[in-house]
């Protein structure tokens, strides 16, 4: 206990303050029946680690010791107990000094240091270094529990024995465990959940509760106790005496035995008449062998009355691991009034037609409201109304869905929320009533409105004053407030001060807490804009509340220990700044709400989120997340998270889990990356089971990044606010990089009808960056869909991935996609439902013949929109199996294509956007009904693989060519066709077939089926068209309209001009004008847009002094151009005219062509 002081400080008493949250001390109860043993020496030693024996590594972040739910306050660094000091040291190792990972930091409170052991002892190479805990005297623990430290769970303990000593030398095993899994595969900085010390009397608590009471009481109120102790007697049989703390009350003449065969039964209950303060209450059973323990705490709280309209229910936890949410009613009470309500809604709800969200209000116990997203209610009391309790009742099966853990609102617009309770606070679980259609009892809570005491307002003189100083009385547990009227604004914490509360109304005035640090259960409420800066490690265990203004934190522990019950709340506009490393188990509610972390800096956040609109990132540090599962959002179809800076890492295996109550939607742009660095960190499983992702988007430079051993990205579209149907994940202008294996997903309840409703679909939104994926993209259960939007820059999707697995791709959309790598998927053509047509797995099931199939297609890869590039240098960029290009699409590229190819659509090979437009494509055996689109400037012909600035295409089959019914479309392009010349357009090593049907008009084919290829000529009878003949063309103008000196558009630019700078002659714009500057040391910098096209009609830049003088190629300029620096097949062309050709500092220039 900390002692009370006298607070010498200038704060004055005042009458009353609005805006304050009342301080509630929670209690968990004890899971299973305790026993304790007194050693002063402990030993534990691990026996197998997670990743097996290999080197023999090992690691803990902390290691703590329980007296009957107290931890023991090792060396002080907790937030509360005595001191107890210990030193841990390895055995057989000599200690080294200041060692950054030493056996020191298991006891040093901080989840972010961590115990590092290298191998074995050189006395025993195959086994782990034993740790030894000596304290200066004995020591009593119940129970023990280990935190994983921050990498690699193999090092993690999973087989081990604890061992006690009273001289350090003999040792008395205590406990051994084997093969215990950790908590999560990825979770770090996790306790195990906590390891009861065996007892030997063979005792064991069937239940001890207040069933069916409730558990959250006010002080004083009335309850029952009710125990169940089950014996045997070969171990020693019933309990002879059982006694309830506090109080020492005898509950032997209070209990029934029963026995049936050698088990025995003992059963009572006692009436409390009046709660005691500490909710806290231990029940003791022994027999001739040995005692038991068993811990209850009800949860006190104020018991106040709260007046509202509306009141917002949303679950954090459940008693299993559940589909769903149910429950049959929930009322609300004034004494023992029902308090009516008008209407209740399920915000972003699945609930089955029968199980609506009206059922929970009917008055009927017998139907039930039921909800696969697990989402909460808001209830619409029609007008204010007054109440101090509510209670649910439990639905008619399924005890998984119960709810143990939630938090409570209220508003009187249901638009501005106050929290009301968060009930697990402090790890609190609600023993909610395992029978059916049961009520919890009506439930009491704080009030939101109420301060625990007339606060005592901060008067401090100076820049920095003391907080024990000058003439105000103060004692522990009063309520303190700091406002804009104080003069001293930095406050220098200078003993062991445990307020009842701290409050902050600071908007023009920035605070600062420094010192010592506060302690005790209080709650810190920040209200204003103003800052309130952290600077020192604090040990408070109440709740945090940001209202309004910045947190900026400035201690490793400034939140206390990081495993400090209270919730870390931000409201909206808020922000909180983490300017030191800091980890913490709060829960973290953000409401509208920034966290920033800057450079060097990070925050480890172990424990559910409470998101309610959008959660933003800033910052170019770590934000670490751990142990988020079921964590809940509220507006499921908004972005709830946003990264525009630094790493947000989703760091816990998630593998068929829900992250949050729905799918959640999360975006980086700019600098952010949004990481999943364990298996499967944004949820999800292969034939996705739960719903996890509703959308991630990377933007503008944005990344999303996997690197853990597997993430399933989920299936189906979601509608965007245009009403385009987009996937679930969506790069505009940004990155993908999947350095940890990315899979594909399945949804076997709709895969029958082939739609991209159930398969995994990545989109692009048009850009003028291209957007990348890198790493590898595994596509199996189905083929993946990469649905690219047509924007302005050249390729608008680029795949510098492996694309593996079983199955093949889809490419849909307008836009250009570009395959750099040999890829490996085999393209498996046929799937089916097994849930449906081989529920029992029989191996010998016949695949082909089933009712259904998710899709049955011929190819591996289908094109049915947009451009495919292939850029491989080796291997196949789709694999080995067939390709099918749809009417739609277009194959292009330099590269190779192993499998046989049938299109319907276009071939065009070449690679433009890479600056090689004329290129030769290599395929499988092809047939040819759509359009070959062949481009030609001047001569060159390129080999296979390979691509030319200037030449023609070729298209190379490694197999048989039919061509029957395909059209050759010729494309002059600069300089066209080269008169007298024959251009090579197709060669094959196989047999061809057929011809093609229709040529342009001017050129003619010619077949050699001994060289195999064809062959192209320009016989003259009609003129050739150039590249500005192609660009008239395509811009619809005729007549006088198309000349090249015409300017049909009035824009001030010829058509010839239009034509260089790769305008539209059609539409006035100056945006595509010449720009011109003047560097520091005078030259006139001249730049224009060059169509890679117009290079033959020789634009260039003339000069003059007066612009009604003789104008004068600028022949001395400097001239660089930059490849595409404008857009696919539009140069930068920079001209820069020298100071020296000036007149009178006067000088002109301007763009010119001829053709």
């Amino acid at each position: 206990m900390k002692p009370k002081l006298k607070l010498n400080g200038r704060f004055r008493a005042i009458s009353a303050i609005a805006a304050v949250i009342t301080t509630t001390v929670c209690f968990t109860a004890s899971a299973q029946a305790l026993s304790e043993v007194t050693y002063q020496y402990y030993r534990f030693t691990t026996t197998a680690a997670n990743g097996g024996d290999g080197n023999y590594e090992q690691q803990l972040s902390e290691i703590a010791f329980y007296n009957h739910g107290v931890r023991l306050n090792l060396n002080g660094n907790l937030t509360s107990g005595d001191a107890v000091p210990v030193t841990v040291t390895e055995q057989g190792v000599d200690p080294v000094e200041d060692d950054a990972e030493g056996p020191m930091n298991l006891v040093d409170g901080l989840l972010t240091t961590k115990w590092y052991s290298g191998g074995a002892p050189e006395d025993t190479p195959t086994a782990y270094t034993p740790l030894v805990f000596a304290f200066e005297a004995p020591v009593t623990i119940s129970s023990y529990d280990f935190a994983s430290a921050n990498d690699y769970m193999y090092r993690h303990p999973r087989s081990w024995t604890l061992e006690g000593s009273s001289d350090g030398v003999n040792y008395t095993v205590i406990d051994t465990r084997t093969d215990v899994a950790p908590v999560s595969r990825d979770s770090y900085f996790a306790y195990q959940g906590g390891f009861d010390i065996p007892s030997s009397s063979g005792l064991t608590f069937d239940y001890f509760d207040c069933y069916p009471d409730p558990a959250i009481v006010a002080a004083g109120d009335t309850s029952s106790l009710g125990w169940g102790i089950l014996g045997d007697t070969s171990t020693g049989g019933a309990p002879t005496s059982i006694t309830l703390m506090p109080g020492n009350i005898d509950l032997t003449s209070l209990s029934q035995t029963t026995t049936s065969g050698t088990q025995t039964t003992t059963y009572g209950y006692i009436d409390l008449t009046s709660i005691d303060p500490s909710g806290t209450y231990t029940i003791v059973a022994s027999n001739a062998n040995g005692t038991v323990y068993q811990d209850f705490s009800y949860r006190v709280v104020d018991g106040s009355s709260v007046t509202c309209q509306y009141v917002r229910f949303t679950p954090l936890a459940f008693r299993g691991t559940p589909n769903s949410i149910q429950l049959s009613e929930f009322e609300f009470y004034n004494g023992d009034t029902l308090v009516p309500v008008t209407s209740v809604t399920n915000p972003n709800g699945n609930t089955p037609a029968a199980e609506g969200v009206a059922n929970v209000i009917d008055g009927d116990y017998s139907t039930k409201w039921l909800d696969f997203n697990k989402g909460g209610l808001v209830f619409n009391l029609g007008s204010s109304q007054t109440f101090d309790s509510y209670q649910f009742v439990t639905a008619n099966d399924a005890i998984a869905r119960d709810p143990v853990q939630w938090q409570m609102e209220i508003s009187n617009d249901g638009t501005t929320w106050t929290v009301l309770d968060y009930v697990g606070s402090g790890g609190f679980v609600y023993p909610t009533p395992e029978a059916r259609n049961t009520a919890t009892g009506k439930i009491k809570f704080p009030d939101p409105t109420a301060s625990t005491s007339t606060p005592i307002v901060w008067e401090g003189t100076g820049e920095t004053a003391p907080w024990d100083t000058f003439d105000v009385a103060y004692t522990d547990g009063a309520t303190v407030l700091f406002d804009d009227t104080s003069e001293a604004t930095a406050i220098n914490v200078d003993a062991s001060v445990a307020p009842g509360e701290i409050i902050f109304n600071n908007s023009s005035k920035d605070y600062s807490l420094q010192g010592s640090g506060l302690y005790g259960s209080a709650n810190l409420v920040k209200n204003g804009s103003g800052i309130l800066s952290l600077d020192s490690d604090n040990y408070l265990s109440g709740s945090v509340q940001v209202n309004a203004g910045t947190l900026s934190v400035n201690s490793g522990l400034a939140f206390g220990d990081p495993l400090s019950p209270g919730t870390l709340y931000m409201g909206a506009g808020t922000t909180l700044e983490i300017q030191s490393t800091v980890a913490t188990n709060r829960v973290l509610s953000l409401t509208d709400a920034t966290v920033d972390v800057p450079t060097d800096v990070s925050f480890y956040h172990y424990g559910k989120l409470i998101l309610d609109g959008t959660f933003t990132k800033t910052g170019p540090g770590l934000m670490k997340l751990s142990g988020y599962g079921g964590s809940t959002t509220s507006g499921a179809d908004s972005h709830e998270i946003v990264v525009e800076d630094g790493v947000l890492d989703f760091s816990t295996d998630m593998f068929n889990q829900t992250v949050f109550n729905t799918r959640f939607f999360a975006t980086a742009r700019g600098s952010g990356v949004l990481r999943a660095s364990a298996y499967s960190g944004f949820g999800g499983d292969y034939i996705e089971y739960v719903p996890t992702i509703g959308q991630l988007r990377a933007e503008d430079g944005g990344t999303i990044e996997v690197t853990s051993a597997i993430q399933y990205f989920p299936v189906g579209t979601v509608t965007n606010d245009e009403g385009v149907a987009q996937g679930r994940v969506v790069l505009r202008g940004a990155n993908l990089v999947l350095t940890g294996q990315t899979e594909t997903s399945r949804a076997d309840g709709t895969a029958a009808d082939g739609t991209d409703a159930t398969r995994t679909v990545i989109s692009t939104e048009a850009s003028d960056v291209t957007s990348k994926i890198t790493g590898l993209y595994v596509v199996n259960r189905q083929h993946a869909v990469f649905d690219v939007a047509d924007g302005p820059v050249g390729y608008d999707l680029e795949v510098d991935a492996l694309v593996a697995g079983a199955y093949g791709i889809i490419k849909e959309g307008d836009g250009e996609m570009l395959f750099l790598y040999p890829n490996s998927y085999q393209g498996k053509t046929t799937t089916y439902v097994q849930s449906i047509d081989n529920p029992t797995n029989d191996a010998n099931f016949d695949q082909t013949n089933v009712t259904a199939k998710a899709f049955d297609l011929a190819q591996g890869t289908v094109i049915r929109g947009g451009l495919l590039t292939v850029a491989n240098l080796e291997g196949s960029g789709t694999g080995d199996s067939p390709v099918l290009v749809e009417s739609g699409g277009t194959l292009g590229g330099t590269g190779y294509v192993a499998g046989t190819v049938e299109i319907d659509g276009s071939v065009a090979p070449g690679d433009p956007s890479y600056g090689l437009p004329y290129g030769a494509l290599s395929v499988g055996s092809t047939v040819l009904t759509g359009t070959y689109k062949w481009e030609v400037n001047g001569t060159g012909q390129p080999e296979a693989g390979l691509g030319l600035e200037t030449g023609a295409d070729l298209l190379i089959v490694n197999g048989d060519l039919d061509v029957t019914g395909a059209t050759l479309s010729v494309i002059p392009t600069g300089g066209g066709f080269t008169a007298g010349a024959t251009y090579v357009i197709a060669k094959y090593t196989g047999t061809r077939t057929g011809e093609f049907a229709s040529v342009t008009s001017g050129y003619a084919l010619s077949y050699d089926d001994e060289a195999k290829e064809i062959t192209i000529t320009y016989d003259g009878s009609e003129p050739q068209p150039t590249a500005y003949d192609t660009f008239i063309a395509n811009s619809g103008l005729t007549g006088d309209d198309a000349a090249t000196d015409a300017d049909p558009d009035n824009d001030g630019f010829s058509n010839l001009l239009e034509f260089v700078l790769a305008s539209d002659p059609t539409s006035a714009s100056l945006a595509d004008a010449p720009t011109s500057t003047v560097d520091t040391e005078g030259n006139l910098v001249f730049i224009f847009r060059r169509n890679s096209d117009s290079t033959y009609v020789n634009p260039g830049v003339e000069y003059s002094t007066s612009l009604t003088g003789e104008w004068t190629a600028a022949d001395s300029a400097t001239v660089t151009v930059e490849t595409n620096g404008f857009a696919s097949g539009v140069d930068k062309v920079t001209v820069t005219l020298p100071a020296s050709l000036a007149d009178g500092g006067k000088l002109f220039a301007r763009l010119t062509a001829t053709l």
